[in-house]
């Protein structure tokens, strides 16, 4: 299974997502958006990639963006348990923030957004 995972597009209208995110994403099963979308025509957008598409709302989305979407989300794919969602708060404490949404449930990988930043950590 191939996972595409997208955070802080920040993007009004789907026709302004890179070229290179939808070639990116083109053979993917299953798109992470981690929050900041702005619209939710960007998911739709995405939907037509792969009908698979899961995302949780970030600060700076609109309020009917926050209500689409949840805050969190826990995705289950076979034994693999996967916590989706966007943080909030200073960076240098941007991951106890994220770790402190999935407190009670077992993760096996947090996909997060907010930071601009990717990482690909073991905590």
């Amino acid at each position: 299974m191939k996972i595409g995972v997208v955070s802080d597009t920040h993007i009004h209208s789907p026709e302004d997502l890179p070229g290179e995110l939808l070639s990116a994403f083109a053979d993917t099963d299953l798109i992470l958006h981690a929050g900041d979308l702005v619209s939710l025509a960007v998911l739709e957008r995405l939907k037509k990639i792969t009908p698979e598409v899961r995302a949780v709302w970030g600060n700076m989305d609109p309020p009917e963006v926050k209500r689409a979407l949840p805050d969190t989300e826990l995705i289950q794919i076979k034994q693999f348990r996967i916590g989706l969602t966007h943080g909030t708060g200073a960076p240098s404490n941007l991951i106890k923030t994220v770790k402190e949404k999935f407190k009670n449930e077992r993760v096996d990988c947090i996909v997060y957004g907010h930071s601009h930043s990717p990482r690909n950590e073991i905590h």
